[in-house]
C-alpha cells in the first residue's frame, strides 16, 4: 500500500498542540494487523504539567487525619475527568501520571502508618495487597498497576 513513503514526510517538527492534545505521527495497527504511521492525538506534556501541579497543590502527602476511601473521594472526580478527556486516544500516556499519583499516595501511607516509614519494600508490598484487594478502590487503579 506504500505506507513506508510516509515515513518520509513526517518530521520532528511535525507536531502541534491543540486543546490539550499533542498531535503528532504516531504507530497504529490497521484492521489486518498491519502497522503504519498515523497521525494521532495525546495528551500534552503540557497538559500533564498542568495535571501534575493540580495533584501537587492537593498535597495527599500532608492529609494523613483522612483514610483511603476520603482521599479516593478526594481525588477520583477529577482523576475520571481527566481519564474521560485527555485518555480518549492513547491512555498509555497518561500512566507516568499514574505513576506520580501513586507515589504521591504511596508518601501518604509512609505518613500515616508508623509501620511503613522504615522500609520502602515493606510499604510497596503492603500497597500491592491493599491495590489487588480494592482494584476499584481508585480510579487510575481500574486502567493499570503502576507500581
Amino acid at each position: 500500500m506504500g505506507y513506508g513513503i510516509d515515513i518520509a514526510i513526517f518530521t520532528r517538527s511535525s507536531s502541534f498542540d491543540f486543546l490539550g492534545y499533542t498531535f503528532r505521527p504516531r504507530k497504529a495497527r490497521d484492521r489486518y494487523g498491519g502497522i503504519f504511521l498515523n497521525f494521532t492525538p495525546a495528551v500534552s506534556n503540557k497538559a500533564k504539567s498542568k495535571i501534575m501541579e493540580e495533584i501537587k497543590s492537593w498535597k495527599l502527602h500532608r492529609k494523613t487525619n483522612l483514610s483511603f476511601i476520603e482521599i479516593a473521594k478526594k481525588i477520583n472526580p477529577a482523576m475520571r475527568g481527566w481519564i474521560n478527556f485527555y485518555g480518549k486516544y492513547h491512555k498509555s500516556a497518561l500512566y507516568s501520571l499514574f505513576f506520580q499519583l501513586d507515589k504521591i499516595l504511596i508518601r501518604w501511607s509512609q505518613g500515616k502508618f508508623k509501620k511503613l516509614r522504615t522500609s520502602l519494600k515493606r510499604t510497596l508490598k503492603w500497597w500491592r495487597r491493599i491495590a489487588y484487594s480494592n482494584k476499584h478502590l481508585f480510579s487510575h487503579w481500574k486502567l493499570v498497576r503502576s507500581f
